[in-house]
């Protein structure tokens, strides 16, 4: 008698999933590292140790000079208020002023006028006013109206008139105003007291006119008249 044997059962998958599918990497493929990104990481890493080489360089090549707090005009006299202390790079052909000199600046009279922030240089200050041959500088104490209403300021060219004498009555017989002088220059300017609103005018002019300038000042009779720039 013969025995039939019954046929296999087959697998059926469950429906509504995909069979699983995996994908293995070619061989020496399966853990090599991404160069690129480590190349990246190197190069930030150099770059910053650079950026801070470079910057500790600088600040040791720093040096603390004197610059100046607030402007200065020419003429005026430097007081330890007009310097601060700041911190520069080190420049040779730069012949600025030390920290350590700033004794040797105060007193000095300004050669020119120079703005708040100004790095200082000895060459920019005098042991005294700086007068050219054959000129001289007065000092005259103008009330409003004896100046122009528009701000004086160093380096402006001025006339210097000599009004009429209100008597009527001239010790040299003149009659009238005369020009005392068309060359004359405002040297430095400054307030003639706290409670005056008159100036202090400093001016440079001819030697030769000095003494008639002072003479008129003293007598009130001097007015100013501002020379257009050429």
């Amino acid at each position: 008698m013969s025995t039939t044997t019954p046929p296999a059962a087959k697998t059926r998958q469950p429906r509504g999933r995909a069979p699983d599918l995996r994908l293995d990497p070619p061989a020496g493929q399966a853990r090599r590292p991404k160069l690129s990104w480590v190349a990246l990481g190197l190069a930030v890493v150099l770059a910053g140790g650079l950026f801070g080489a470079v910057t500790l360089a600088r600040v040791a090549d720093r040096a603390p000079v004197l610059a100046l707090a607030m402007p200065i005009e020419r003429g005026e006299t430097l007081t330890d208020d007009h310097l601060r202390v700041v911190d520069v790079a080190a420049d040779e052909q730069l012949p600025l002023v030390t920290a350590d000199d700033r004794l040797q600046l105060v007193g000095l009279t300004a050669t020119g006028p120079l703005p708040a922030g100004s790095l200082v240089t000895r060459e920019q200050f005098s042991d005294g006013p700086q007068v050219a041959d054959g000129f001289s500088v007065v000092g005259l104490a103008l009330q409003p109206g004896e100046y122009p209403i528009a701000a004086l300021t160093p380096g402006d060219r001025v006339e210097v008139v000599r009004t009429p004498d209100p008597t009527g009555v001239r010790s040299d017989g003149g009659s009238g105003a005369a020009v005392l002088t068309d060359d004359a220059e405002v040297y430095a300017v400054g307030p003639l007291s706290e409670t005056s609103a008159g100036l202090m005018v400093s001016l440079t002019v001819p030697q030769d006119t000095g003494p008639a300038i002072a003479s008129a000042a003293a007598e009130g009779r001097v007015r100013l008249v501002l020379v257009p720039a050429s």
